[in-house]
């Protein structure tokens, strides 16, 4: 547990949307403000977006079913990384199968959303966006925009601060990677010695050998 001084001095704090994180938080230091990592947010309704797709799969007719399969991976990626030929398989989609253009439609709007740089409109555009959640008729999307009106403060918090986990997910991520490449040492304090090697910021150069590239 922090301590009583320590935890006053705690203005933000950005986590998941998860009830045990928020709860701890709260508990922990309750004068700080709860940021909600947008890539969890975002989450959210790339997932939706995605079970939309598949439930449009598993009802479409059999000559249909191979051309939704593949648009999985340009429904997720953000616009500006698409290539020409996936940009024309989602223009197609809109006379192809209009519930998952609708529901690309609703993932895109909140990625704008959480592009704003002013609260009040963006506070604004997310209750609008919760409302064409609750009419879409998508279960998925459902649950997402009642999840974001839940935590609709916290959002917005994100949007007025622009703090998110990045920073922390990306080391997590590198040291899953070098615990996987760890899987042949004797002990655990082989790994632990890698892991302070590879994220510790040192740059572990033979003794009279200078790097080529600073030459």
């Amino acid at each position: 547990m922090l301590g009583k001084e320590r935890a006053q001095k705690i203005e933000s704090v950005t986590i998941d949307m998860s009830s045990a994180y928020i709860k701890a938080v709260r508990e922990s230091v309750p004068n700080a403000t709860l940021i909600f990592d947008r890539f969890h947010v975002q989450r959210l309704v790339h997932d939706a977006l995605d079970e939309v797709r598949r439930e449009q799969v598993r009802t479409a007719a059999p000559d249909e079913k191979a051309d939704l399969k593949k648009t999985r991976w340009p429904l997720q990626k953000s616009h500006w990384n698409l290539t020409e030929l996936e940009k024309a398989k989602l223009a197609d989609l809109e006379e192809q199968n209009l519930p998952i253009y609708r529901a690309y439609l609703l993932k895109e709007s909140l990625l704008a959303i959480l592009d704003r740089r002013q609260v009040n409109v963006a506070a604004q555009k997310l209750d609008e966006w919760v409302e064409w959640t609750q009419s879409s008729g998508r279960p998925a999307f459902v649950r997402a925009g009642n999840t974001i009106q839940k935590h609709r403060e916290g959002i917005l918090a994100y949007i007025r601060t622009r703090l998110n986990n990045g920073r922390v997910e990306g080391l997590n991520g590198k040291a899953r990677v070098i615990t996987r490449r760890a899987f042949g040492f004797h002990s655990s304090s082989s790994l632990i010695a890698m892991l302070f090697l590879c994220c510790g910021g040192a740059e572990p150069y033979p003794a009279r050998v200078t790097p080529y590239w600073t030459h």
